[in-house]
């Protein structure tokens, strides 16, 4: 698959050039710097059998933030319909290289899709905004 992610221009379509079974994590980021420093991450790993779900809240008082700021710490199992729902919202997002962006300083979402066929670093970004929102219900669901 490799050679299919140069031939499009270093552009694939997730549920059409890579099928979900490819699919082997997605992390979803959003940090910032400012004062109280924070982060949220969602993250989901792929098996054959289930998709896992991994949330993390950190706040703290300084940079870095470490395990010990950890406020909200939870993870699940998705049901059959949350899949069914995560996959709809990652269905026709865009998988490309990724572009580093340090010195911008931005606080995310950086949202990155790991596939069983390593790809180097890479980024996804959701087909459309109805799509992103639907995947932010579907975690804050998997939340509560």
């Amino acid at each position: 698959m490799n050679k299919t992610f140069l031939r499009l221009k270093n552009k694939l379509t997730v549920g059409k050039d890579v099928p979900f079974s490819e699919l082997k994590e997605l992390v979803y980021t959003v940090a910032t710097t400012s004062y109280p420093p924070y982060s949220v991450r969602y993250r989901f790993e792929f098996s054959s059998d289930e998709v896992r779900f991994f949330y993390t809240r950190k706040e703290g008082k300084s940079l870095p933030l470490r395990d010990e700021d950890i406020v909200e710490n939870k993870q699940a199992t998705l049901t059959e319909e949350q899949k069914k729902r995560l996959f709809e919202s990652l269905s026709g997002g865009k998988l490309r290289k990724r572009k580093e962006s340090i010195t911008t300083g931005d606080s995310g979402p950086w949202v990155y899709l790991y596939c069983l066929e390593d790809f180097g670093k890479t980024e996804f970004s959701f087909e459309i905004y109805l799509k992103s929102t639907a995947f932010l219900a579907l975690c804050n669901e998997l939340i509560w």
